[in-house]
């Protein structure tokens, strides 16, 4: 087959059941950052290191290998639950990195390129009251050459909670205010009760203006009556981006086979303004980011994979795109790494995935730094669901990571 390595695809979206402008992208061949025969290789995400050389950005790419309920590391494997590997070409290649350390949040210096600092995606509540909790943090220095060497590590606060935590953890982007403070999100449950019972979830916001090792409760999401039926999981896994207007806007899980909860915010996460079930756009690990045309980019799913972009750069309005159907297109020479109608002929968010799952329909998303338009992307094939390879999908669990420009 001669088809070339970049597909130029013009595509007519659908926004709801109107058809939208004709959009015209390029999708990169999807690269196969890592796979496994005997374990899980899914949660992928994805940070600017805040370098750029002659080869492109530098990236880092985390993935698990474990958790999710799952054992980790598998018997007579002895490697650690997460990896990390580096990329010093915007992601065409890359290096394994030796860290036993993964942190769920990086934040890339406001000041100084290459050195970051890093949040444990787990927070332990402290005190009386759980009204005080505390992380594992690390600074990290991209050296350049591709390696990423650990600086220090430390005990990472957080303070000021209005009521006691029970469950809680990490997520979310990290984003650097004009007066040089950072706001993050957290989620998790505010009453020690049983998991799978438990109603009261809720998504916090924290700021920090000391890099990341101490944080303040400023505001958090909660779910009202008017939102319909609470599911387990959610309000959670929030993801925000400041807007081309000033407001802070946040997507929010609240659950598998559910629309996403967005709310706006037009005093820094202070207090929000307004709050809806988006109408378009489903399930899990919602991750937007703004183009700096001050475009929209989400991807997310279950069921499914799918970007959506929006033009009007307030997050109203959104195109669909199908991300499996793209993916698929870029590897018809290897139809083993292809998703099956299970994954690809999903048109809302209500239908039944395949079983077992082919995809955790989490994606890792960045903006390419130095570029107008191009977004990494990565995210996970499974080769037999949560039960892991090999299965009905294949001998290998992969995640790929490719760009999209638009």
């Amino acid at each position: 087959n001669d088809k070339p390595p970049m597909l130029l695809l013009v595509l007519l979206v659908l926004l709801s059941t109107a058809i939208s402008d004709v959009h015209t992208l390029t999708v990169g061949k999807p690269v196969v950052v890592h796979s496994s025969g005997y374990t899980h290789t899914w949660f992928s995400r994805l940070h600017p290191t805040g370098l750029h050389s002659a080869s492109g950005a530098h990236v880092i790419l985390e993935l698990n290998l474990g958790g999710d309920g799952k054992h980790c590391p598998p018997p007579g494997h002895p490697q650690n639950c997460s990896l990390m590997f580096s990329s010093v070409d915007s992601g065409a290649s890359w290096k394994l990195q030796a860290p036993n350390w993964t942190p769920e949040i990086i934040i890339p210096s406001k000041t100084q390129p290459g050195l970051m600092a890093g949040l444990e995606y787990t927070v332990t509540p402290v005190g009386p009251k759980n009204l005080t909790a505390f992380c594992a943090g690390w600074t990290f220095q991209d050296t350049g050459d591709g390696s990423i060497k650990r600086l220090s590590e430390y005990k990472v606060h957080f303070s000021g909670f209005p009521s006691p935590l029970s469950l809680i953890v990490t997520r979310g982007s990290a984003l650097w205010l004009d007066d040089n403070t950072l706001i993050t999100t957290m989620y998790g449950r505010r009453h020690r009760d049983p998991f799978k019972t438990q109603t009261d979830h809720v998504t916090y916001y924290v700021t920090s203006k000391d890099f990341g090792k101490t944080w303040q409760y400023l505001s958090n999401v909660s779910w009202t009556p008017a939102d319909g039926k609470l599911h387990v999981d959610g309000p959670a896994e929030p993801d925000s981006v400041m807007l081309d207007n000033g407001e802070l806007m946040t997507i929010i899980r609240i659950g598998s086979f559910r629309n996403f909860l967005q709310v706006w915010s037009k005093d820094g996460g202070k207090t929000w303004y307004r709050q809806r079930l988006m109408d378009c756009c489903w399930a899990v690990f919602p991750q937007v980011r703004k183009l700096p045309s001050g475009r929209l980019v989400l991807a997310g799913g279950r069921p499914g994979l799918f970007v959506w972009l929006s033009e009007d750069k307030t997050g109203d309005k959104w195109t669909r795109l199908n991300w499996a159907e793209l993916h698929n297109t870029e590897m018809v020479t290897q139809p083993s790494l292809q998703y099956s109608a299970e994954v690809w002929n999903i048109t809302h968010s209500a239908q039944p995935r395949g079983v077992p799952p082919e995809t955790t329909s989490y994606f890792g998303a960045m903006v390419l730094p130095g570029a107008d338009s191009d977004v990494l992307l990565s995210y996970d094939r499974l080769a037999n669901g949560w039960d892991g390879p090999p299965g009905k999908w294949g001998k290998e669990d992969n995640v790929f990571v490719t760009k999209l420009s638009l």
